[in-house]
């Protein structure tokens, strides 16, 4: 990949380009098993660690029964998603996220010919959450 950075300095430049391949997302709160992923996951996620080993509170993490929980709800919708398209629904619903235009960033906009001017009624704005809050919200769907 392409790091765009000032410096000629070789060290400098592989330091960079390692930090801009750091993987983000949720996180195993469990350290024992983030230690069994990698034994650097500073260098490997987007995450800070403390001295202990430990994550920060403000890294997003999940205990086990939430990472269950979340992979039936992920599945549970990509089920419903497969179900429509086979039952002949395939209608374009866009979501707009944090204000964000979507179509702007959609290389089907062409295509689908959704306008966001006229059918603005049918655009899902979707409201940003924290981590605790989708866990609490999938545990009220969660019969599990």
């Amino acid at each position: 990949g392409v790091v765009n950075t000032q410096s000629t300095d070789p060290k400098q430049v592989e330091e960079e380009r390692a930090k801009s391949f750091r993987m983000s997302g949720l996180l195993p709160e469990d350290p024992e098993l983030l230690a069994a992923q990698t034994s650097r996951p500073d260098k490997v996620f987007q995450a800070r660690m403390t001295g202990e080993g430990r994550l920060y509170a403000s890294v997003p993490c999940a205990d086990d029964v939430n990472f269950a929980r979340l992979i039936r709800h992920v599945l549970r919708k990509a089920q419903a998603q497969i179900d429509a398209i086979r039952g002949g629904e395939a209608a374009v619903s866009p979501a707009s996220f944090d204000g964000r235009e979507p179509c702007a960033y959609c290389d089907y906009r062409a295509a689908c010919l959704f306008d966001p001017k006229i059918d603005a009624k049918r655009l899902r704005r979707m409201k940003n959450m924290k981590w605790n809050e989708v866990f609490d919200r999938i545990a009220l769907e969660d019969k599990e």
